[in-house]
């Protein structure tokens, strides 16, 4: 049997161009204490307040106390599914949008009217902010995007 180095070569070059790495490059911590709904976390360097933490077990978080070397995040759910050692990913910011400042009651008796910040009413103009509860599951909440999706039509 005579072996075709070339062949082998191609082979091989073909097989690499073909494959798709699914890389998911995420920042990481890990959990250094959990207990009452709280975790504490080291290794979320650029992690901001508010942010949603994806957890173990189908966990979600919200990052709230920001300190220099750790960060304290409420648990969505049974920290009984979490323990310390385990891997958390940064995830989204959650925010909820609310009308101009100077758009509520209190601020137009100060004088402030419509047209005097433009740019945060054509945000506020643009922006959805769709309230999730945290005991909605994926498919719930799949089924609120989708049908808020289907009737904006986009």
């Amino acid at each position: 049997m005579e072996i075709n180095t070339q062949q082998i070569s191609s082979l091989l070059k073909e097989k690499l161009n073909e494959y798709k790495a699914d890389i998911d490059v995420a920042e990481v911590g890990e959990i250094r204490m959990v207990g009452d709904g709280v975790a504490r976390i080291h290794g979320l360097e650029n992690v901001v307040s508010s942010e949603l933490l994806e957890f173990p077990n189908n966990v979600m978080g919200m990052a709230l106390n920001l300190e220099e070397d750790e960060v304290g995040a409420v648990l969505f759910g049974d920290s009984k599914f979490v323990k310390e050692g385990d891997l958390v990913k940064m995830g989204v910011l959650v925010n909820l949008h609310y009308i101009p400042v100077h758009m509520q009651p209190y601020y137009k008796k100060m004088g402030f009217k419509i047209g005097d910040f433009p740019n945060a009413e054509q945000y506020y103009k643009e922006a959805i902010s769709i309230p999730m509860f945290f005991e909605l599951n994926e498919e719930d909440q799949n089924y609120v995007f989708l049908t808020l999706r289907e009737i904006l039509g986009s």
